[in-house]
């Protein structure tokens, strides 16, 4: 197959020290990139100079305002030469194979995801094997990637975009509607690190969210109810509102959001299965550590 060229797009917001690691990663690849291309999110640091160091290596955009990785994520592909895009967040580091081992698995695949490994805690959040991702499995399952985990090919993301009116859940979104098109190839082995420590990201953001800020943290399953069907719907809902609990202070509401939005039934289902994890810490699906990620 010639068509062999990778579109790197970073999306970065106020963090130069983890954005050169990130960049980093990216240069010490088994198979070069085509190009690295960081979209800033219009950050309150300056991100100039580390883009800077690396010379005519990096092309730089930054945005007018601050408008969301969604947004971000766009603009790199609306930028982007290359006939795939690989895409990575600024917080997130690659393993040296990466872009070499999804490039092997994608084939005939529109899009090729694969497991993660956090950096701080070493646990492993991937499938059990390499069978491709169905609609199913997005459906049931939980996490998959995130998007610094996501490959595909760049007429298959100018087609489906990135949804910029949410405001978390966009990795889950997209891979709903790539899969709805065809299975996205998997690889199950961890290629990249995701910071899992305290700083600002969308699953820390989690662990503070309010009861009222459980409408916007849900919006992108009810985009999605048709399609799970109500069973996996209520699953859904029910661990957006449960995740975390024991660390909240205002448990009641949560707990009554649920019941509320979920039912009694997937309340019920997803503490009991909580309370037992909490008993027996379940090993991820590869073995290699603790599942590390409680909600979708």
């Amino acid at each position: 197959m010639s068509e062999r060229s990778v579109s790197v797009v970073i999306t970065a917001y106020n963090r130069p020290d983890f954005l050169r690691d990130a960049i980093e990663s990216v240069l010490s690849q088994t198979v070069p990139a085509k190009e690295i291309i960081v979209v800033d999110d219009c950050s309150p640091k300056a991100l100039q100079p580390v883009i800077d160091s690396y010379g005519d290596k990096v092309i730089y955009f930054r945005l007018e305002k601050n408008s969301g990785a969604n947004t971000a994520r766009n603009k790199g592909v609306s930028l982007a030469s290359g006939d795939f895009i690989a895409f990575l967040d600024d917080d997130d580091v690659w393993f040296p194979e990466k872009l070499e081992r999804q490039l092997d698995a994608i084939g005939d695949h529109e899009a090729c995801l694969c497991g993660a490994r956090g950096a701080i805690n070493g646990g492993v959040i991937a499938k059990a094997d390499d069978k491709d991702v169905v609609e199913d499995d997005l459906k049931y399952g939980g996490w998959y990637c995130g998007t610094s985990g996501l490959f595909a090919r760049r007429s298959v993301m100018n087609e489906v975009p990135f949804d910029t009116s949410l405001s978390n859940g966009q990795d889950w979104d997209v891979y709903v509607r790539l899969s709805q098109r065809m299975p996205l190839a998997y690889i199950c082995d961890p290629l990249f690190d995701f910071r899992d420590g305290d700083h600002d990201r969308i699953t820390n953001k989690a662990k503070h969210l309010t009861v009222e800020g459980l409408e916007k943290r849900t919006e992108v399953t009810r985009k999605h109810r048709e399609w799970l069907g109500e069973r996996a719907y209520r699953r859904r809902i029910a661990v957006a509102a449960l995740a975390f609990i024991w660390s909240k202070s205002d448990r009641v509401g949560f707990l009554a959001y649920s019941l509320r939005n979920a039912g009694l039934g997937a309340t019920a289902t997803y503490l009991f299965g909580r309370v037992m994890l909490r008993v027996r810490p379940r090993p991820s699906a590869n073995g290699q550590g603790n599942v590390l990620r409680e909600e979708f």
